[in-house]
């Protein structure tokens, strides 16, 4: 009688202990966060130069995990930027992968200033889900004498909707080419834009 049990056994205990493979996150999602270690982003407002170094990077590698845990996967990258003195803030900018999903989402985090305190940030979000960027995305876009192939341009409400929970930004609008990352930013504060320096 036991032994008619056997293969039911087997399925219930490889389908409980056995393993969920989880991949890397995909080199092809990373056209929107094109960073590396050290690398140098510079900006201009034609009268002055700031400077952010990519101080922090990670890419997830591929993972498992036994199937009797209540888990998903999931695969993330991200970059850091240090604190620019000038303009007393840093960019980070973060994805995640589920699946057919990618989320990507953006913060210029300010250390001071009238509107912002350590450690809070505007975020910045657009979202690939089911390919839906692919709507949002501008094929060609110029700045100054430089024009950029696969743009996308994010924007923050910037009129007072007087929320006692709500900020105005300082960093309004946000723009980012495929395969280069922020392109430009403009801050509503200082009525300053800021444009890559190639």
């Amino acid at each position: 009688m036991i032994k008619k049990f056997y293969p039911l056994i087997i399925v219930l205990m490889t389908g409980c202990f056995g393993e969920t493979n989880c991949p890397k996150y995909p080199e092809s999602k990373l056209s929107w966060l094109p960073y590396r270690l050290d690398n140098n982003i510079k900006f201009t407002n034609n009268f002055d130069t700031i400077n952010f170094i990519i101080k922090e990077t990670l890419i997830s590698e591929g993972y498992s995990f036994k199937n009797n845990c209540d888990c998903a996967c999931d695969a993330n990258a991200l970059y850091k930027t240090d604190i620019n003195d000038k303009i007393d803030i840093k960019i980070e900018g973060h994805s995640s992968f589920y699946g057919d999903r990618t989320n990507y989402e953006y913060n210029f985090i300010k250390y001071g200033g009238e509107y912002y305190s350590a450690q809070r940030s505007d975020d910045f979000y657009f979202s690939d889900e089911n390919n839906g960027i692919e709507n949002k995305i501008i094929s060609e876009y110029t700045i100054g004498n430089k024009t950029y192939k696969n743009v996308i341009e994010l924007k923050l409400d910037t009129i007072d909707s007087n929320s006692l929970n709500w900020r105005k930004p300082e960093i309004w609008r946000l723009i980012i080419a495929d395969s280069v990352g922020i392109v430009q930013f403009d801050d509503c504060k200082s009525s300053n834009t800021w444009i890559r320096i190639e």
